[in-house]
């Protein structure tokens, strides 16, 4: 898996780790993915385990969190590791679309939650890793603001990305302004 992740994302630079009495699991580090200026985090280790969404289809993911490089990196590392222990504890996998939150992501910022998306800024091919039973899928966890949390739970994901392909917007920035004002804006 290393191979395949160090040919979309380049060299790992810093791995943090999370070890306890039942896992063990690595958020790495890769400097200026996918554009200059922007650290990606990626876990390494949750694909170990089974996650679910009915009995029947066994998942396995890792969990992809991107920032301009500014943000506290350990911060960033520690809340990405404590999310994916969460997950690995209910044991059940995150769906496009899903929107996770509203508490802080990282001390001092604006981005309270996550929506679940696929990592479309990264190449297509990066998306599963296929050496594994099932396929490991890489799991974009986009920052999102309150007010864009509340869009989404009101008018539902497919309203969501349609109002993203119409606006500029740097997912980078964990500060930025929402990408429209109101809660439930249709």
């Amino acid at each position: 898996m290393i191979e395949h992740i160090e040919t979309y994302l380049g060299e790992i630079t810093t791995s943090f780790l999370l070890k306890n009495d039942k896992i063990s699991i690595q958020a790495l580090e890769f400097q200026n993915t996918p554009f200059p200026d922007v650290t990606t985090y990626l876990t390494l280790g949750v694909s170990k385990f089974d996650l679910h969404r009915n009995p029947e289809y066994k998942f396995k993911q890792e969990y992809l969190f991107a920032a301009h490089k500014s943000f506290d990196r350990s911060e960033i590392a520690s809340m990405l590791l404590t999310f994916s222990e969460s997950i690995i504890e209910k044991g059940i996998a995150l769906l496009r679309g899903e929107v996770i939150g509203e508490k802080p992501l990282i001390s001092n910022v604006r981005a309270n939650s996550l929506y679940v998306s696929m990592p479309v800024f990264w190449e297509d091919d990066f998306y599963t890793f296929n050496g594994s039973t099932p396929p490991t899928i890489f799991v974009w966890l986009m920052p999102i603001m309150s007010e864009e949390y509340h869009f989404v739970k009101s008018n539902g994901w497919n309203a969501f990305e349609d109002k993203l392909e119409m606006v500029e917007c740097d997912f980078w920035d964990l500060n930025r302004k929402p990408i429209f004002n109101g809660l439930a804006e249709g």
